[in-house]
C-alpha cells in the first residue's frame, strides 16, 4: 500500500511539474514581443502564369491591369487568417467579385496543408471603416479607399486534418486591379495594408475585420486558436506601397572634392519629394543614412584622405504624412584626395631658368613638379617641395620647349596620397 501511495505521489508531482512547464511555455508564447506577423504586398503584372514586379518609375495607364500578391509570414502557428487590403477608389477597381476575385497559391505550404477553403469580400461597408478609424476619419477613408478582404479557412477537410501551420513567407493570395485613370508620378495612389485593421487584445480591438488565429501547437485544432488572446508585433511596412514606384536616381556620380570631402550628384526623379544618401566603407553592406536633401548634389565632408567610401542614393515621396521610398541606386565610390593646384604658371627667365608658381591646396603636405621637353614623350619627376613656387635651372637648353605639371600630396600615417595633375604649362627656355 505504501508503495502504491509513493507511486501516486510521484505521478502527481510529475503531473504538476509538467503542467507548470506547459503553463510556462504558454506564457512565453503569450508574450507579444515573441509573436511576429510580417505581411508584404507585391505589385506587378501577370503574363500567363508569370508574375513580373512593376519596375521603378513604371507608370500605369488607364485600363491596364496590375496584380497584387499578399505575402505573409509568421513565427507562430496559424489557423484561419484574414487579410484586408485598401486601394484608392479614384485609381483602381477590383476585377471579379467576392471569392472569384482572389486566386490562392497552391504551392504555399500553409495553403497546401492547413487550408480547407477560402472566401473573399470585395466590398467593405462604411461601418467597418468607422470601427477602425472612428466616425469622422472612417467616413474620410471610406470616401477615398476601397477595402477588400480574403480569408484562408483552416478546416477539418484540410490536408493536415484541421491543424495549424506557419505562414511561410511566400505569396498566399493574389487579385487583379484595373486602373480607372493614368497612374503617374504627379497623380499617384496607395495600395496598403493597415495594421489598425487587425484584431488584437490591445485596446479592445477584438472585432476588427483582419486577424491571425494563433494556435499553441500542431496538436491543437485550428478552430481552437484565438485571434483576440495574443498581441502580435505586426510588420506591415512592406505592405504600404505608393504607385507608381519611384525611379532610381540616374547618373549618380561620386568624385573627390578635396582632401577630406567627396562630391555626389544625381539626376532628378519625377514625383520625388527628396533624396536620401547613404555611405559605407564596404560596397556590399553597412550603409548608413548621412543626409536627406531636396537638392541634386551633396558634398560629404569630414572624410579621411586616401580612404575609399561607397555611396547609394534613393528618392522618396511624402504623401499623407508618410514617406514612400524608391529603390536605392547602385553603389558608386570615391577616395578623398588633395585638390588640383590652381593658378599654375610657368614663366621663362633670362639665364636659362623657368619660374613656376601655383596656389596652395588645402590639406596638402607638399607638391610634386613634373617636366618633359620637346624631345621626350613622358613627364619625369622634377622636384618635391612644400612651398608654392620654384625656379627650374636644371639642364635647360636655350630654344627648347619644356612642359610642366604639378600636383599636391598629403601624408597620412606615413603614406603619401596624391591628387590629380594640373593642366600642362609650356614655355621655351631663353
Amino acid at each position: 500500500m505504501k508503495t502504491v501511495l509513493k507511486m501516486l505521489s510521484l505521478m502527481l508531482a510529475l503531473s504538476l511539474a509538467l503542467g507548470a512547464l506547459q503553463i510556462g511555455a504558454y506564457a512565453a508564447l503569450n508574450d507579444g514581443k515573441k509573436l511576429t506577423a510580417v505581411v508584404k504586398l507585391e505589385v506587378g503584372r501577370m503574363s500567363g502564369s508569370t508574375f513580373t514586379p512593376l519596375k521603378d518609375g513604371e507608370n500605369i495607364a488607364k485600363d491596364q491591369v496590375i496584380t497584387v500578391r499578399i505575402v505573409p509570414e509568421t513565427d507562430f502557428l496559424c489557423g484561419t487568417v484574414r487579410f484586408a487590403v485598401l486601394f484608392g477608389k479614384n485609381a483602381f477597381t477590383i476585377i471579379g467579385s467576392q471569392k472569384s476575385a482572389f486566386t490562392p497559391n497552391p504551392s504555399n505550404t500553409y495553403y497546401a496543408k492547413a487550408v480547407g477553403d477560402y472566401s473573399g469580400a470585395t466590398y467593405v461597408p462604411l461601418k467597418v471603416f468607422q470601427e477602425v478609424y472612428g466616425a469622422s476619419a472612417g467616413q474620410t477613408m471610406f470616401n477615398a479607399y476601397t477595402a477588400v478582404c480574403v480569408t484562408a479557412q483552416a478546416q477539418s477537410n484540410a490536408a493536415n486534418g484541421g491543424h495549424p501551420e506557419y505562414l511561410p513567407g511566400t505569396w498566399l493570395f493574389r487579385f487583379n486591379l484595373k486602373a480607372v485613370r493614368n497612374i503617374t508620378a504627379d497623380a499617384g495612389t496607395k495600395i496598403v495594408m493597415d495594421p489598425r485593421w487587425v484584431r488584437t487584445p490591445e485596446e479592445g480591438r477584438t472585432t476588427l475585420p483582419a486577424y491571425f488565429y494563433k494556435c499553441e501547437s500542431r496538436d491543437m485544432l485550428s478552430s481552437k486558436g484565438s485571434s483576440t488572446t495574443y498581441n502580435f508585433i505586426l510588420g506591415f511596412s512592406g505592405a504600404n506601397i505608393f504607385l507608381p514606384k519611384l525611379a532610381v536616381p540616374g547618373n549618380f556620380k561620386a568624385a573627390s572634392a578635396s582632401y577630406n570631402s567627396v562630391k555626389l550628384s544625381w539626376n532628378a526623379v519625377a514625383g520625388a519629394t527628396g533624396y536620401v544618401v547613404y555611405r559605407s566603407a564596404s560596397a556590399s553592406s553597412g550603409y548608413a543614412r548621412i543626409k536627406v536633401t531636396k537638392e541634386l548634389s551633396l558634398t560629404d565632408t569630414g572624410r579621411t584622405t586616401g580612404t575609399k567610401y561607397y555611396y547609394k542614393v534613393r528618392a522618396y515621396r511624402t504623401a499623407g504624412g508618410t514617406d514612400y521610398y524608391g529603390s536605392p541606386s547602385a553603389a558608386v565610390s570615391a577616395v578623398p584626395l588633395p585638390g588640383v593646384p590652381g593658378s599654375f604658371k610657368a614663366e621663362a627667365q633670362a639665364g636659362l631658368s623657368v619660374k613656376l608658381s601655383w596656389s596652395a591646396v588645402p590639406g596638402a603636405t607638399g607638391y610634386v613638379l613634373y617636366r618633359k621637353s620637346s624631345l621626350t614623350n613622358a613627364y619625369s619627376r622634377l622636384k618635391v617641395l612644400t612651398g608654392t613656387s620654384w625656379t627650374d635651372k636644371d639642364g635647360l637648353v636655350k630654344g627648347r620647349t619644356y612642359s610642366y605639371k604639378v600636383r599636391a600630396y598629403r601624408t597620412v600615417s606615413g603614406k603619401n596620397y596624391y591628387g590629380a595633375l594640373s593642366p600642362a604649362k609650356s614655355v621655351t627656355a631663353r
